[in-house]
């Protein structure tokens, strides 16, 4: 397939596409990133930087396992990169509030522990004692001791400046603007300050995957899906762990502020903030930690996920033409799964295959129809 020889270019300088950057970097493969504006200037800076495989999952399947393998990577992460991602191992806290939601929590922790996972059920009082900022009206929770967090920019970064010291190219304020063949393989990837020769070209483009894709007639199904986000004022230590709801999670940061998120809005690609919002999420955050009303919430923000229709990403080979890859579509799932998708697609293009089969995350799932195994 590929060789190690290749020009390789990447369309995206989010943390996807400086990820796979960094990758090809450690196996002595050196690439370019193509980034319009600036380093994880989009999702990547927009997220909350959580980590959660189990939290956030639904049902056992390759992707839950895809999840589980990236989680693994950042402990070791936080020690071999540069720059501090502030990866701290705090655990989970998924909260339960009524009956209903209980049994939901039951059917999600069973499956878990038939999968050998990690996951307690704590009842109303050993919540409490372990959170005691939480509302005293909590049922119970399920306790993801696993399930982590970190920050995001700052893991963009620091794959972005591990790359270039491996020697990658990161070209920013440089604007796709076309991708050129010769006898149905990518030639060069044509941008708004000229043309960069490439035996491969990566679409790392997240939620503009599929105007890239139009480039070389191709569609991608990915679309933008915004989330809004509330930060608060810097604060005392309050609460350990990251704390979910049916409504909201929350997380307290090193430096004392409280991330409230998020919204999951299909609205283009607009990233306004709306006041609906903003009041939907301190109502959340003030019902599951009551203190939190009386703390001053400085600045509110929006991203856009990219999302695909069965919330799985898009990597891979494309069906297009030879030396046209993808890696998008990650939706959520950006942070968590950025190292493995580095990892997995330098290991497809210096290789030829990855450590964990990717055919199951191919674009052709989409366009011959197939069952697609959803999250």
């Amino acid at each position: 397939m590929e060789k190690s020889s290749d020009r390789i270019v990447i369309a995206g300088g989010g943390i996807i596409g400086c990820a796979i950057a960094y990758y090809l970097g450690l196996k002595g493969v050196k690439s370019t990133v193509i980034e319009r504006r600036d380093v994880g200037c989009e999702a990547s800076s927009a997220a909350a930087g959580g980590l959660w495989p189990q939290a956030e999952s639904s049902r056992p399947g390759m992707f839950m396992d895809l999840c589980l393998a990236g989680n693994a990577m950042f402990e070791e992460l936080s020690r071999q990169l540069e720059l501090d991602i502030e990866f701290r191992p705090s655990g989970l806290l998924h909260v339960v509030e009524d009956e209903q939601y209980r049994e939901e929590a039951e059917k999600l922790m069973e499956w878990q522990l038939d999968s050998g996972l990690k996951v307690d059920w704590l009842d109303a009082s050993e919540t409490l004692k372990l959170e005691p900022s939480l509302s005293e009206d909590v049922m119970g929770s399920l306790y993801f001791p696993d399930d982590n967090h970190l920050n995001p920019l700052s893991l963009t970064r620091a794959f972005a400046v591990g790359a270039k010291k491996l020697g990658a190219e990161i070209s920013t304020g440089t604007s796709v603007t076309g991708i050129k063949t010769v006898s149905g393989r990518v030639s060069s990837l044509v941008t708004d300050r000229g043309e960069i020769g490439a035996d491969i070209i990566i679409n790392a483009a997240g939620c503009w995957a599929g105007q890239v894709g139009a480039m070389v007639d191709m569609e991608v199904p990915v679309e933008p899906v915004r989330g809004q986000i509330i930060l608060s004022e810097p604060l005392p230590p309050l609460f350990k762990r990251c704390i979910v709801t049916r409504d909201v999670y929350i997380i307290q940061k090193p430096r004392g502020n409280v991330v409230v998120g998020s919204t999951r809005e299909f609205v283009g690609y607009d990233k306004s903030v709306t006041p609906e919002a903003i009041h939907l999420l301190h109502r959340g955050a003030v019902k599951a930690i009551p203190r939190l009303k009386s703390v001053s919430f400085i600045r509110a923000w929006a991203g856009l996920r990219p999302y695909t229709p069965d919330e799985i990403p898009i990597m891979g080979a494309s069906d297009g033409p030879e030396g046209f890859l993808l890696a998008t579509g990650h939706f959520r799932n950006g942070i968590l799964l950025s190292a493995i998708t580095g990892k997995l697609m330098s290991e497809l293009i210096t290789d030829g295959k990855a450590s964990i089969p990717l055919e199951g995350y191919r674009l052709s799932r989409f366009l011959r129809g197939a069952e697609v195994e959803r999250k």
